[in-house]
């Protein structure tokens, strides 16, 4: 067989045999076509050398490619070029190096590898390398002769179909805007890179921007700037919401725009898309990069794709967030409101003791006021004037004759009025030890809730019945309690007596709008076979119509003028997360109504 000199040439192939043998100028003719063919198809033909380790022959268009001359295209440049290698073929799975490798011990006889590389300017762009081994007489590898082309537009439909794919999922398992963020983030910088990232979401209602992320690349590294609280948008950011994407190039830039990213080299290329949910802007998208020209227009309406795909997303996110703030709004608010109805009850039930006070304390003023003590002191007297002869006054004298009779019967009167006295002091300390338990009892109650305690659920019955008992003392309400087990029970003690305090007041407060011939309020405790706890608090008072059963635990409802709607509606909040629930039955309007709070005796941890 005809070689020629040149090591790498297209002559140096075998040829099958009984092939006709070319004539010595057909080789290179035969080499002049086939870089035509390739050249024509947009592909860039190349010769490599094993055994020197270099190119023979690189075609002129690599430079259009990578930007390199190519005189400047060895191996070396390729390991500083390429971001990242994907092999392809016979070497599929395997890393660049262990492919080369094999491909240079004759063990793989094509080579295919799609190179993610960085060209001299600055710009991400695909490689596609293919290439077929030459083989000596021996059977060993001499050279390669293969090709490369661009594949960036079809590396990025690749791509961008698996990220796509995966997106719909990782977006529907996040639960924050930032992570939300993160993730589209990420599929960006795959599909087009950037150095800066931000995104925003726009409030009409206040005309305020929420920054959700913003990344900024700074001395070489991506750090997390991401501003914290609403603020106004900018005006760039309003030209988008309003007008729609831009593609804005270094020339492009406003003169007073702020660096963004490293200052010292601030974004020469900007792509900025509104997100989109049915023609309406909800926030605003933007990467930027250093490299002058890194985006074009394919890039922005890609990027405008994968916006409008996001859109939805994000408006989910941010309601769900909005409600859990505003969930944990109202149960800080219910948590401030509960301890605001045990404090009232306490001071209703304080203010009745004091009231008892008070009146001990009247009594043993005016005992002590109009006391026969004094007459005591007279006698003692009128004897010390007569001292010298005491015998003869008491025996002679009218006044000394009924002085013992007299000294006799204030005994008698003062010793009555002293046990007068010591019950009403008795009473007054009991007055006092009863205000030291109602405060006892509040401050048992104010402590962090969340944590479960173990005590019987009949003492947690009477103490809310205690901390409501003035209130119903006061609107002449009949207690009636039914207890059908005083059972231990692990419960939240704050949320239950929040729950139980709430329904006696709620059923009082139905009493007096009822105005029945006899309020009666009866409490009932079961206990039932699967290990649950129900008390009910039923009244006769004024009932709750068919149409107000479906709405009475939502948030804001409420029928009385001076009702707030948030206490059976934090108090269904509190049940559930007792692993129980709260529930109500009625007849309608005059024919009182029951409440259930219902919960297990030993809840679920964990």
């Amino acid at each position: 067989m005809n070689r020629s000199n040149e090591r790498g040439s297209l002559a140096e192939l075998e040829m099958p045999d009984g092939a006709i043998q070319p004539t010595p100028e057909a080789p290179q003719q035969t080499e002049e076509l086939y870089r035509q063919a390739i050249t024509g198809a947009g592909a860039v033909p190349y010769f490599y050398d094993f055994s020197s380790g270099s190119y023979t022959f690189m075609g002129e268009g690599v430079e259009d490619l990578i930007g390199y001359k190519p005189k400047e295209v060895n191996p070396e440049l390729w390991r500083k070029i390429i971001r990242e290698s994907v092999m392809l073929g016979e070497t599929s799975g395997l890393s660049r190096e262990e492919a080369a490798r094999r491909v240079q011990s004759g063990e793989v006889r094509q080579w295919r590898c799609d190179m993610h590389i960085t060209t001299r300017a600055g710009k991400s762009r695909w490689i596609g390398d293919t290439s077929v081994q030459s083989f000596n007489e021996s059977g060993f590898p001499t050279c390669s002769v293969g090709v490369l082309q661009d594949i960036t537009e079809r590396k990025h439909a690749e791509i961008s179909a698996v990220a796509f794919s995966k997106l719909g999922q990782e977006l529907f398992s996040a639960t924050t805007l930032e992570a939300a963020a993160r993730i589209i983030a990420r599929v960006a910088d795959e599909l087009f890179g950037w150095d800066a990232f931000s995104l925003y979401l726009y409030a009409p209602e206040t005309d305020q921007v929420c920054p959700v992320f913003e990344c900024d690349t700074i001395n070489g590294r991506r750090m997390d700037v991401t501003s914290k609280g609403m603020e106004h948008p900018s005006q760039t950011c309003r030209r988008v919401l309003h007008k729609g994407a831009e593609l804005i190039l270094k020339e492009g830039l406003e003169p007073n725009a702020k660096p963004y990213g490293d200052v010292t080299r601030p974004s020469a290329c900007i792509m900025r898309v509104p997100l989109r949910v049915k023609s309406k802007s909800t926030g605003v998208l933007a990467i930027h990069s250093y490299t002058p020209g890194a985006y074009g227009a394919n890039n922005l309406n890609f990027l405008q794709t994968l916006a409008d795909y996001c859109s939805g997303a994000f408006e989910r996110i941010w309601a769900e967030e909005s409600v859990r703030n505003l969930h944990k709004q109202l149960l800080e608010t219910s948590r401030l409101a509960g301890m605001a109805e045990v404090a009232t009850s306490v001071l209703h039930n304080v203010g009745n003791v004091l009231n008892s006070v008070n009146v001990s304390a009247s009594v043993i003023g005016g005992k002590v006021r109009n006391s026969r003590v004094v007459n005591l002191g007279k006698a003692v007297d009128l004897m010390h004037a007569h001292k010298d002869d005491l015998a003869a006054f008491l025996a002679d004298d009218a006044r000394g004759r009924e002085l013992p009779g007299y000294l006799s019967s204030l005994a008698v009167h003062l010793m009555d009025e002293q046990t007068q006295i010591l019950g009403e002091v008795a009473s007054l300390s009991n007055y006092v030890e009863h205000i030291k338990d109602i405060v006892a009892m509040q401050q048992n109650y104010a402590r962090v809730s969340g944590v479960t305690e173990s005590l019987n659920v009949i003492d947690l019955v009477e103490d809310a019945i205690r901390m409501n008992r003035g209130a119903l003392e006061r609107h002449n309400v009949k207690l009636v309690r039914d207890y059908q087990g005083a059972v231990p029970v692990n419960v939240d003690k704050h949320k239950a007596l929040q729950i139980l305090v709430n329904l006696i007041r709620n059923a009082k407060y139905a009493l007096d709008d009822g105005e029945p011939p006899e309020k009666i309020l009866t409490i009932r405790v079961t206990t039932g076979g699967d290990d649950r706890v129900k008390i009910s608090v039923a009244d006769n008072g004024v009932g709750i119509p068919a149409e107000n059963l479906v709405r009475i635990f939502g948030h804001g409802f409420t029928t009385r003028k001076t009702g707030h709607g948030f206490g059976l509606h934090s108090g269904a909040l509190a049940a559930k997360e007792m692993g129980g629930s709260l529930s109500v039955q009625s007849d309608g309007w005059g024919k009182g109504a029951t409440f259930t709070l219902e919960f297990p005796r030993n809840p679920t941890v964990g």
